[in-house]
């Protein structure tokens, strides 16, 4: 477990905690900590997940594609190596 750790609070209602406890203990989590922690984590991938979904689907509505292969980066190389390149 890390060392640099801080704290938050969380107020329940009363029957939203015996809930909670009963979660805890049939998914063995070792405390609500952790179950939090897991929550948060399985978030923050969502999160992630629907941003590469997006970006995607921008890709894929950009128009036509161009095939990358050893002569685009060759041209490629080309232009970023002559002088001036890539300055307006």
């Amino acid at each position: 477990m890390a060392k640099d750790l801080t704290s938050i609070n969380v107020s329940l209602p009363r029957k939203l905690k015996s809930r909670l406890e009963r979660k805890l203990k049939r998914q063995d989590y070792a405390s609500a900590s952790e179950y939090v922690r897991d929550l948060i984590r399985k978030d923050l991938l969502a999160d992630a997940i629907e941003q590469v979904d997006q970006l995607l689907l921008e890709g894929l509505n950009s128009g036509p594609g161009e095939a990358v292969d050893e002569n685009w980066w060759r041209r490629l190389r080309a232009h970023l190596h002559k002088p001036n390149a890539g300055r307006a």
